[in-house]
């Protein structure tokens, strides 16, 4: 495909098994893996299950995973000897925290935005020394990133052991100033732990620019590996320190030999990843994700004005997801909404409470275009005066 130009809308739709009928906007769920992707997958599940002795055979297998992670590296900008695969960003975030020494009464500073299984691993961890999650609560709605940048040092002290920042929060789909949010932190002495669950793929991504000490991200979702495939990367001086959740027989041998090998397990969606990031690039590449991104904003801006509300974040601060408050609906009717726009409308959308509200969150791909947020639009508004009396 010529540079710059991108496939999409119908022409898109039929690269992925959705069923017709289907409106499916949330991408940033669990992704959506290409046909091309699992057709890739199929046959080495295939492969797999002919000679399972051999398809694991160290020789046979450790080149074929080098493979794979050079292709993630070269995408992500990093070295290949930094980086290691994990089935999960929340994978990644637990082998940093288990790995890490704190001292008694340590503090992790966390935002309010955090992934709420992130949240609980940190949480853990600080058990296990008496230590305290610090977790700051930003002004609502976040009015710049000067804003976020002076509350996270208002909060910095000396028994910070450690900053975690997502790049692109989950919930809120909230972008965030990662690289001030470091400068700011390491000046302080304190490493940094990025959560990149939704970069890869939907923003462009050099993992070493960002000067922290250890990412992780996912390539399940926007970069379309089969689901269980994502990346832990770390600074170079930050790796022998580094270990998998589960020690096995790599211990000691540095992270590509530990977190290589971890037990019995698929390991085809690792070395499906090459595919995934190919097929991205064939559909633009950076192109593509200016499109989502364009096509993100259009639809929050189209569903804010039908339904007289508010968005999450200024326009800088999202990219291919948006995150729009529901009107007149309170925050309890998240569940029956979303079952009712599936079974009754066929469209697929996450809900979320925020700061005591029910919002929603749109993801915009490939396979999208505006008449499924009209239709989502149309949906919402039905069944909001159907349930809301």
């Amino acid at each position: 495909m010529p540079e710059g130009q991108t496939l999409a809308g119908s022409e898109a739709r039929a690269l992925w098994p959705l069923p017709a009928g289907l409106t499916y906007l949330n991408h940033g769920g669990y992704g959506l893996t290409p046909k091309a992707v699992l057709r890739v997958q199929s046959r080495l599940k295939a492969e797999m299950e002919r000679d399972p002795a051999r398809f694991v055979d160290e020789p046979i297998l450790e080149p074929r995973l080098f493979a794979a992670r050079e292709a993630a590296a070269e995408a992500l900008g990093a070295r290949v000897d930094d980086l290691v695969f994990v089935e999960n960003a929340t994978t990644g975030v637990n082998a940093v925290l288990q790995s890490m020494a704190l001292p008694a009464g340590a503090e992790i500073l966390i935002l309010d935005h955090t992934y709420p299984a992130v949240r609980n691993a940190i949480r853990h961890k600080l058990a296990s020394v008496g230590g305290r999650l610090v977790e700051l609560a930003l002004p609502w709605p976040i009015a710049s990133d000067d804003e976020i940048v002076a509350a996270v040092e208002r909060f910095l002290t000396a028994r910070t052991a450690l900053a975690v920042f997502d790049v692109i929060a989950s919930h809120t789909a909230t972008v965030f100033p990662v690289e001030r949010l470091t400068a700011l932190t390491r000046a302080h002495n304190v490493p940094v732990l990025i959560d990149a669950a939704h970069a890869p793929g939907q923003v462009p991504f050099n993992l070493p620019a960002l000067g922290v000490d250890w990412v992780t991200g996912n390539l399940h979702k926007w970069y379309f590996a089969p689901r269980g495939c994502a990346v832990l990367w770390a600074r170079s001086e930050r790796q022998g320190e580094l270990h998998p959740t589960v020690v096995s027989h790599g211990y000691g041998s540095g992270i590509a030999a530990e977190f290589n090998w971890t037990g019995t397990r698929d390991l085809t969606a690792w070395l499906s990843a090459p595919a995934g990031i190919a097929f991205h690039n064939s559909l633009g590449g950076r192109a593509l994700m200016e499109r989502n991104r364009g096509l993100a904003a259009e639809a929050a801006s189209m569903l804010v004005d039908a339904w007289q509300t508010e968005i999450a974040g200024l326009p800088e601060q999202r990219a291919a997801m948006a995150s729009i408050r529901v009107p007149k609906a309170p925050a309890e009717l998240g569940r029956l909404l979303h079952d009712r726009l599936l079974d009754k409308h066929r469209i697929q959308v996450p809900f979320f409470t925020i700061k005591g509200a029910l919002w929603l969150r749109i993801s915009a791909q490939a396979y999208n275009q505006m008449p499924d947020y009209e239709r989502l639009a149309e949906a919402v508004l039905e069944e909001v005066e159907a349930l809301v009396v």
